[in-house]
């Protein structure tokens, strides 16, 4: 018999609508963060253009990522920019990376998270 470790469930979303995210235990989040099923970071000074400036960028990234997860997946306010430096600056990095628009990076993390998957949402709501 095998025996899987469950997501914590608190830290998964419950809810997203722009500008806002519920997660499951009813903490409800405005600004910017990193989610993982163990941790929850706040970043209320963050902004998208800083992520996606290859020297802000790359700093703030190396700083999050300590958290030996391997996917990332970036949920942007607006249209998510395509970053091919920070793209490649992660691959190097043994991460996978996806881009995508908020609501979609809710969905895609919660179907990860369900899988048992190693991954950390940052999230700019």
């Amino acid at each position: 018999m095998q025996l899987l470790n469950q997501p914590n469930l608190s830290q998964t979303i419950k809810r997203y609508r722009k500008g806002e995210v519920e997660l499951r235990s009813g903490r409800v989040l405005t600004h910017p963060f990193l989610l993982t099923s163990e941790d929850l970071v706040l970043l209320p000074e963050l902004s998208e253009m800083q992520l996606f400036s290859i020297t802000q960028g790359t700093a703030v990234i190396d700083q999050l990522l300590l958290l030996q997860h391997s996917i990332v997946v970036l949920g942007c306010s607006s249209e998510p920019q395509e970053s091919f430096e920070l793209k490649n600056y992660l691959e190097q990095r043994s991460l996978s990376f996806e881009c995508m628009k908020a609501d979609a990076a809710c969905r895609t993390h919660l179907v990860l998270m369900s899988e048992n998957r190693k991954v950390q949402l940052l999230l700019f709501p």
